[in-house]
């Protein structure tokens, strides 16, 4: 069936710029949502950091654990 349906879609021009069109589409939403959640994991080690560092703890310890840079760290 997946067969007929791609020699169809090969066949009809139309048909082709559709499918080209939906399938990039589909993964440059994939590729936002990918963003999204690094931006996301990234704001989340930067609050614990941030945290980790009121509490007294080490430039070298906070980087070990959260594996976020010294520079990132100092920022905070």
């Amino acid at each position: 069936m997946a067969v007929a349906v791609l020699v169809t879609i090969s066949k009809d021009e139309h048909e082709r710029a559709k499918f080209l069109s939906r399938r990039k589409f589909e993964m440059e939403m994939t590729s936002n949502l990918l963003t999204a959640e690094a931006k996301g994991e990234l704001n989340a080690k930067r609050e614990i950091a941030r945290n980790m560092k009121v509490e007294g703890m080490s430039f070298e310890s906070i980087a070990r654990i959260t594996k976020l840079s010294a520079s990132d760290i100092e920022e905070l």
